[in-house]
């Protein structure tokens, strides 16, 4: 048996024709704890988290947070190796905050995001200490209720929709071939613009509140790093109308959400607009360096020093995807050549002789 060792990315490797992830032969894991099994790399973990850290940190004249999102992997083993590494986190509802609070994520490094918060949420993240983004209008008027009857100041961010002027390819979620920009606007999640612009100065002034920054997400439409410079040239068009209607409001923060991928991007490899796609996709750096220097340069266009502003990012994928393995067990293997399925190979006849 061959003795070649083939090194498929930081923590997988195949030896001798098996499978292993870090030092540990995954037919051993299987064996031991049955199947299916999940296995993830502490190591590879770690590694990312630092990669991204170092990434953004190394162009960012400002403080950087990462805010990894919980929904990516929810197990807690996993968020508190994040938590030691000093990474925040971004969670959507009660049972996510209260994991991310349970590991040890300090309150002040949790986003809590979605469209959709009770005012029991509202008031326990307002009571923690967390980050809290605003996915409507009603909601700035709820969670300044809720922090007045808690007699605190709440920490908020603004969700905009950032509108991606000329990014009609198709996204790379639609199997119907929907834009990446129409499917962004088409997302329920962010304040619509229109409303945006109708919120008025005496509201983001109110003294229960902190409206320390914007927020947008992008999701895993495409990994095109031009799709993020579409979504800081959208932020960037909107930012001097805000400040314009709420008095030289400035923001201190500001969040760009996800959707990385992964250099060894599998997503959507059935779908036509991804059949042709490279088989990886860019690095980190890639869009660390896009993302930084852009979004620097458009603040400077604006006469907002950019090393007066936090820069977050939820990484979700690009942090999870490549730091472990699902394992499973083949129970039984099927055969059918007809009737044949759509979109398959013909299968080459066989002749018979009679008998």
């Amino acid at each position: 048996m061959s003795d070649e060792i083939r090194q498929l990315d930081d923590c997988l490797s195949v030896r001798a024709g098996a499978l292993y992830v870090e030092d540990c032969a995954a037919e051993a894991l299987a064996a031991r704890f049955g199947t299916p099994l999940y296995v993830v790399s502490e190591g590879q973990l770690r590694r990312n988290a630092r990669r991204l850290q170092r990434a953004f940190a190394a162009r960012w004249p400002a403080e950087l947070l990462l805010l990894p999102s919980i929904k990516a992997n929810s197990s807690l083993a996993l968020r508190r190796i994040l938590t030691e590494e000093g990474v925040g986190c971004d969670v959507f509802g009660e049972g996510e905050l209260e994991a991310a609070l349970r590991t040890g994520t300090v309150p002040g490094q949790i986003s809590l995001n979605g469209p959709m918060k009770g005012d029991g949420l509202l008031e326990r993240a307002i009571g923690a200490g967390v980050r809290i983004t605003l996915d409507s209008r009603a909601e700035l008027e709820r969670t300044a209720a809720a922090a007045a009857r808690l007699d605190r100041r709440a920490h908020i961010r603004l969700r905009m929709r950032p509108d991606l002027v000329g990014h009609d390819e198709p996204s790379e979620m639609s199997p119907s071939g929907v834009s990446v920009r129409d499917a962004i606007q088409r997302y329920k999640a962010g304040i619509p613009t229109e409303d945006l612009l109708a919120i008025g100065e005496r509201e983001v002034r109110d003294p229960n509140l902190d409206l320390a920054g914007i927020h947008l997400h992008l999701g895993r439409h495409s990994a095109d790093p031009e799709v993020w410079r579409g979504a800081i040239d959208s932020l960037a068009e909107l930012l001097p109308q805000l400040r314009e209607r709420w008095g030289g409001w400035t923001p201190r923060e500001l969040d760009l959400g996800g959707g990385f991928p992964v250099p060894r991007d599998p997503f959507g490899r059935a779908l036509p607009q991804r059949a042709s796609a490279p088989p990886r996709a860019p690095d980190i750096d890639t869009y660390a360096a896009v993302v930084c220097e852009h979004l620097a340069a458009r603040l400077d266009g604006l006469g907002i020093r950019a090393a007066e502003v936090q820069l977050e990012i939820e990484p979700g994928r690009a942090l999870y995807a490549d730091a472990g393995v699902h394992l499973a067990t083949v129970g039984n293997v099927k055969r059918q050549t007809r009737p044949r399925s759509p979109g398959s190979r013909p299968t080459p006849r066989t002749p018979t002789c009679p008998t």
